[in-house]
């Protein structure tokens, strides 16, 4: 299994190449971080983050749509309640625009179909 750490060594290692990751290992990815009891998000949190920001912003299909969601998200109190979603989000999903362009170029070829 290709984890979020081989995904940047492969973008590093490979100038100029995408390396992409399926909807569903992200989504697997995020629910892994918020259950962990030792990031401290009770579940009740945990799925209003889910439901009311990560699946929102996953399901962007152009940059603006993208940024706007993302700044919904910076500007929750979940957000600002939880340094360790912070962190994680910060420095795994949301570092540069690599997951941006990923998650847009997946939703519009899901609607192509």
């Amino acid at each position: 299994m290709v984890t979020i750490s081989h995904h940047c060594h492969i973008i590093y290692y490979f100038v100029g190449t995408f390396a992409m990751l399926c909807d569903f290992h992200r989504m697997q990815a995020w629910n892994r971080f918020l259950v962990k009891i030792e990031n401290g998000i009770p579940k009740d949190v945990a799925k209003s983050i889910k439901r009311d920001h990560l699946i929102p912003l996953s399901r962007s299909t152009t940059p603006e749509e993208f940024e706007k969601k993302k700044a919904a998200l910076l500007a929750s109190v979940e957000w600002k309640a939880y340094p360790k979603l912070q962190e994680y989000m910060l420095n795994n999903w949301l570092k540069d625009d690599t997951h941006k362009v990923h998650t847009i170029l997946i939703n519009q070829s899901n609607q192509k179909s």
